[in-house]
């Protein structure tokens, strides 16, 4: 029986009144998403969205289209993981929720007139199992070992580095036209709304038909690298957790090894300087895609482009579409996909260390396994890694997202606590990780074992 005005009227006056209603509203449309019962699901997010935050305001958070959020929670809406899972972990930040007693629970709930005896009360917390600096698996650490490890970059650790998330660097590009005339200021504002992909394709579309280039390394690096110390410490714990690197990213991060500060006896007492960098091979060009990369020392591969070509940068979702379209023919070079044959030969053969992949980069995380898993039709063996940072309060979102990446991607979840320095926790992480597994040479006798593959193959 559907519910009548006055009673829903009823139920937000009274979500909007009672924060211990709310919280559990809340709890209870997470938990109905997560246990299958999608209609039910967002059918109570809807309710509370609505008596709350309001879905204007939950669009401006969330960077996604009002209409899109509407249709989205929709009776017949087809929520994407990633999206859902913005939205539920923007709800919970806002809520502050964190652990709460299972007699809090049947009170609020007893309270909104809602059967209680029929819920489990499982920890709601789990604050204290995610720590600030995790273990190091035992499989990556024999990965580190035995110099099979390939760290797997994306925009999350550039973004520390300095460098701008999607929605800046979008409207950085765009930006580009307004300040020659080209596009409106008004017209941004009209674009507001839409997604990074899209305002990209718009500014791509502005660039052919004005001649007029966008500098995406002034975007990319606003400042120079050597006035980026947290990038610095970032990317210099990186080059001592691998040899070999591929990234998604677009920037120059990875295509020179910058070394430690060291100190300066003529610059003064106690002076740093910056040694001198090392410059890395740097593969950017679909052509030059080959599994043998992937042995080469001191190499990084850029899977999307790189700025030293901007004309082949991957931005476009009809660039995706095309990079990772999965049209192959086998004993047929020229119709080959090296895109996928890259990708199932790194993750056949190697051990791969995701690092600056979040909730944000979960479509492009899905286009790169996913596309692999469905070029091979086999599901990925369970031997990668990916670290990721989550608030305390978000045990939902890291339990849902811990059995998504194993299941469906064959990738562990390491989880880590931003609770105190948020996304800058990443730094002592990955610095505890270079001192506990450093990177070795790829051994002679694994090199050959992958020749070979490639031989029978």
């Amino acid at each position: 029986m559907p519910l009548t005005r006055d009673f829903k009227q009823t139920v937000q006056a009274r979500i909007a009144r009672d924060p211990a209603y709310r919280k559990e509203l809340l709890r209870q449309g997470v938990d109905c998403l997560l246990s299958g019962d999608l209609d039910t699901g967002k059918a109570i997010l809807r309710d509370y969205i609505n008596a709350t935050i309001g879905f204007e305001k939950l669009s401006d958070a969330t960077e996604t289209p009002t209409k899109s959020l509407m249709r989205m929670l929709s009776p017949k809406g087809n929520p994407q993981a990633r999206n859902l899972f913005e939205v539920i972990a923007h709800l919970q930040r806002a809520e502050g929720l964190h652990s709460i007693s299972s007699g809090n629970v049947e009170g609020a709930l007893d309270q909104g007139g809602i059967q209680s005896s029929t819920r489990s009360h499982a920890p709601l917390s789990v604050s204290a199992e995610i720590p600030a600096i995790p273990a190091v698996p035992a499989g990556l650490r024999e990965a580190a070992q035995r110099g099979t490890l390939v760290p797997f970059v994306g925009a999350g650790a550039s973004r520390l580095g300095g460098c701008p998330g999607w929605s800046e660097f979008a409207d950085g590009a765009l930006q580009r036209f307004v300040d020659q005339g080209k596009f409106t200021y008004s017209q941004l504002e009209q674009i507001r709304y839409l997604s990074p992909r899209l305002k990209l394709s718009l500014a791509r579309a502005l660039e052919e038909e004005h001649k007029i280039a966008i500098d995406f390394r002034k975007l990319l690096h606003p400042r120079d690298r050597s006035e980026e110390p947290n990038g610095r410490r970032l990317y210099g714990s990186l080059s001592k957790l691998g040899k070999t690197f591929v990234t998604t990213n677009y920037d120059e991060w990875l295509d020179e090894e910058l070394p430690e500060p060291v100190l300066s006896l003529s610059a003064g007492e106690g002076a740093a300087t910056a040694g001198i960098p090392t410059k890395r091979t740097v593969i950017h060009r679909t052509v030059d895609l080959i599994p043998a990369a992937l042995n080469e020392p001191n190499t990084v591969i850029h899977l999307h482009g790189s700025v030293l070509d901007p004309n082949g940068l991957i931005l476009t979702t009809r660039d995706y579409v095309r990079h990772y379209a999965n049209d192959r023919f086998a004993g047929e070079p020229a119709q080959e996909n090296r895109v996928l044959t890259f990708l199932e030969h790194l993750f056949t053969h190697k051990t791969v260390l995701f690092v600056g992949y979040g909730l944000e980069e979960l479509e492009i995380l899905e286009y790169i396994i996913l596309k692999r898993r469905s070029a091979t039709g086999e599901r990925p063996e369970a031997r990668h890694y990916l670290l990721q940072g989550f608030f305390s309060h978000e045990e939902q979102v890291l339990r849902t997202l811990r059995t998504y990446y194993l299941n469906e991607c064959g990738i562990e979840l390491i989880p880590f606590l931003r609770d105190q320095k948020d996304r800058e926790q990443l730094l002592e992480v990955l610095e505890d990780f270079a001192r506990q597994v450093p990177a070795s040479a790829p051994m002679v006798l694994q090199r050959a074992q992958e020749m070979e593959a490639l031989l029978d193959g």
